[in-house]
């Protein structure tokens, strides 16, 4: 019977525990093709850094993994500056697909920043001239990300497009439910010493 309770009581640790990873995906067709300042979620906001800070959500489709409502910089404001996403909840990963058409080479980077500030991870990706479309970029961390920044470097700088953007949130454990569950564990270490002795 009191196997019962301890097996009661350990699942309940259990369901304290926050929930697993949910990755959200988003393909910008929710959008509108025009030009932004910043495109705006309940979990997220992206805004770009260079210029007056408007670029463009615009119909394009090279190849996967670009579908067709794309983010472009390159428009509206030409240069290496990176687009920003500041996150408004808990994420511990995230990726972007980023392509072109075929023409010239494209070095395209992404860093995952902390709420201080901190590096926590950064991913690069050569697309080569000859190819249509192009692949992703991907940063996680332990640490819960606050905000990304990816860009697109020379010859010609912000001439790509970016699409089906992933991130996973709620997989960063919260201390007091770590804490709890801790001390759940620690209770049923003690009774059973007590036990044994």
């Amino acid at each position: 019977m009191k196997n019962k309770y301890k097996m009661l009581a350990l699942a309940g640790l259990f369901a304290a525990l926050p929930p697993a990873a949910s990755a959200t995906t988003i393909d910008f067709q929710s959008f509108a093709i025009g030009t932004y300042s910043s495109l705006s979620t309940a979990d997220f906001t992206i805004t770009y850094t260079g210029g007056d800070g408007t670029f463009d959500v615009t119909s394009a489709s090279p190849g996967a993994p670009i579908v067709d409502h794309a983010l472009i910089s390159f428009f509206q404001n030409p240069g290496t500056a990176p687009f920003k996403v500041t996150f408004h909840t808990a994420v511990s990963a995230f990726s972007i697909g980023v392509g072109d058409y075929n023409g010239d080479v494209d070095y395209t980077f992404l860093e995952a920043y902390s709420a201080s500030d901190t590096l926590l991870d950064s991913d690069t990706y050569v697309n080569p001239e000859t190819m249509y479309g192009g692949g992703f970029l991907t940063a996680s961390s332990a640490t819960p990300i606050s905000y990304v920044l990816f860009w697109d470097a020379e010859p010609y700088a912000g001439a790509v497009y970016w699409d089906t953007m992933s991130y996973d949130k709620n997989s960063v454990p919260e201390p007091a439910a770590l804490a709890l569950f801790g001390l759940g564990l620690a209770s049923l270490g003690f009774t059973r010493r007590r036990r044994g002795a």
